[in-house]
């Protein structure tokens, strides 16, 4: 069942490009168009918290930008051949699930995230976030 909707995402992502008359990117190229997606959804979560200030109007959906980003990350896969994304991420999600050193708490320091706050970094330093 999740295997079809992984297929259908990619067979619709493939129908719009062909329709739209999008020039195919490379493999290269789409994983730089999913990087360029992922600094996107970064800058919606920016300008939806306070203290931030830009310059621009831009989107802030951040919902539109995660699509926008598996969008090129099934177009990035299935240029680079690989056929079983869904398995593979499955895979790799059990792979960490599975792995003894992820269970530990890791101690960040303060000096790598400064602005942090008392944040994510003061909760895995007391153990209370993996």
């Amino acid at each position: 069942m999740y295997t079809d909707s992984l297929r259908y995402l990619k067979d619709l992502i493939l129908k719009v490009w062909q329709e739209r008359e999008f020039k195919m990117p490379s493999t290269k190229d789409a994983a730089i168009y999913l990087a360029t997606e992922a600094a996107e959804v970064l800058d919606a979560i920016m300008r939806t918290e306070s203290g931030w200030v830009r310059t621009n109007e831009k989107e802030t959906d951040i919902g539109e930008e995660l699509a926008d980003v598996v969008t090129m990350a099934i177009l990035t896969a299935h240029l680079a051949g690989v056929d079983n994304f869904f398995e593979t991420i499955v895979s790799k999600i059990t792979k960490k699930r599975e792995d003894e050193s992820l269970l530990k708490p890791k101690k960040i320091s303060p000096d790598i995230c400064p602005s942090d706050e008392g944040g994510l970094a003061q909760k895995t330093r007391e153990g209370e976030n993996r």
